[in-house]
């Protein structure tokens, strides 16, 4: 949004440009609380941080989500992006068919959009 600045010489023309709030990412876990952080993190049991990601420590019961597994972002056009990095039990989109991700290729997910990773199910929404 683009404001007028009152009170200036009228010869000096001035806005103030207020930029829009960044998104957030909320990923609802099936394994714990749901966790809010910035829009680019990095998803695992033991994270390691990867091009300043911020990584979100996910529980896994049965062990099957990888130590590194899963990146996601969202681009400049708001959408969300998910890669799933090259891991044994990959990232699975519970969608209306299934779909497995490629390893390390962004995909476009819709917000909302419930993921498989491993044994942990998590639903991925955008504020």
């Amino acid at each position: 949004m683009v404001e007028p600045v009152s009170g200036l010489d009228e010869d000096v023309e001035a806005t103030r440009v207020t930029l829009a709030p960044a998104p957030v990412l909320h990923l609802a876990f099936n394994t714990q609380r749901t966790v809010t952080a910035p829009s680019r993190v990095i998803i695992g049991r033991d994270p390691r941080d990867l091009g300043g990601r911020h990584p979100v420590a996910v529980v896994s019961p049965g062990r099957q989500l990888s130590r590194t597994h899963a990146a996601i972002e969202v681009n400049d056009a708001g959408q969300i992006l998910v890669t799933a990095l090259d891991t044994p039990n990959g990232v699975e989109l519970l969608t209306a068919p299934p779909q497995w991700l490629t390893p390390d290729t962004p995909t476009v997910i819709p917000d909302g959009t419930k993921l498989l990773l491993g044994d942990v199910e998590c639903v991925v929404t955008l504020t």
